[in-house]
């Protein structure tokens, strides 16, 4: 294994014009920074690790059904392959999502206990962010505005 030089910090006190000191640090060795960085690195890979091992990534660790996401994913007809470990991020980032969408959705609605389409609608229509939502979850209107709203479209 190869030792890693101990490094310390030297200060230098320079005097500026002005009369005042300004300290200057310098290192010896600019492994330590280097050597920080790549355990740091470590511990992320060790993390990674825990989140994709079989223990953490059940199908009891996530609400919704694996096999449904898969279902999903795989209607794209750019998806050939789907690892577990992927299907399992998919599950798992979906369900923050819509976690995500109804504390938005109840925050900004008027009953705070219940979520109702108006309240997903409207957070839809309000946030940019979810703009890609309209045509899924927009507005309701009523039958007669949806008349006015082709006629003038068919004018155009």
């Amino acid at each position: 294994m190869k030792e890693e030089k101990e490094t310390k910090d030297e200060e230098e006190l320079q005097e500026t014009e002005g009369g005042s000191l300004l300290v200057i640090s310098t290192r010896d060795s600019v492994e330590a920074p280097a050597t920080m960085i790549n355990e740091i690195k470590r511990d992320e890979i060790q993390r990674e690790k825990h989140l994709f091992s079989q223990e953490s990534r059940s199908e009891g660790d996530v609400s919704l059904p694996m096999s449904r996401v898969r279902t999903i994913m795989k209607s794209s007809p750019d998806i050939d392959n789907i690892s577990q470990e992927s299907l399992y991020l998919i599950t798992k980032a979906t369900e923050y999502f819509i976690i995500y969408l109804t504390k938005l959705s109840q925050k900004n609605g008027g009953n705070l206990g219940n979520v109702d389409y108006d309240d997903l609608s409207e957070v839809v229509e309000r946030k940019n962010a979810l703009e890609f939502l309209q045509d899924i979850i927009p507005k309701k209107i009523k039958y007669s505005e949806y008349l006015e709203l082709m006629k003038k479209r068919s004018r155009r």
